[in-house]
């Protein structure tokens, strides 16, 4: 399913396709959304897990899994730093990063996000995900 969600709607309805046993792609590109996303998928029950939550129990039952979800998350193209690497590679989710869309985009990387945050490391961390072993490409 690709649709685009507020913050409030993302939760409950990745918690209903977790619940399903289903593995989430959410496509998040600045550094902001890639945190969100974590928070999010930080926020999901276990694999076993039932809870009180609405959209735990709307989730239909799924087809039990055999191996562990791999969240993703598409592109990942800037981060907040090594942390968010580590705090990927820690919760085994998966990234699909583009650095074809580097080509496009360095010319106009600083201007719009600064140094800082256009630095390495930061921006295109292919290397920092790399480094921190966060380099399980879907």
């Amino acid at each position: 399913m690709l649709c685009q969600m507020s913050k409030t709607v993302c939760p409950p309805v990745t918690c209903m396709m977790c619940c399903c046993h289903g593995q989430v792609a959410v496509h998040a590109i600045g550094d902001r959304a890639v945190d969100d996303v974590l928070d999010i998928y930080a926020s999901l029950p276990s694999a076993g897990a039932s809870g009180s939550s609405e959209a735990v129990a709307a989730a239909p039952a799924g087809p039990p899994r055999s191996k562990p979800r791999r969240h993703r998350i598409e592109h990942a193209q800037h981060i907040a730093g090594p942390s968010t690497a580590q705090r990927m590679a820690a919760a085994g989710v998966l990234t699909t990063p583009n650095p074809l869309h580097l080509l496009a985009d360095a010319a106009i990387l600083e201007s719009r996000l600064g140094a800082a945050r256009a630095g390495p490391g930061r921006s295109y961390p292919l290397k920092t995900l790399l480094k921190v072993r966060a380099d399980r490409w879907a």
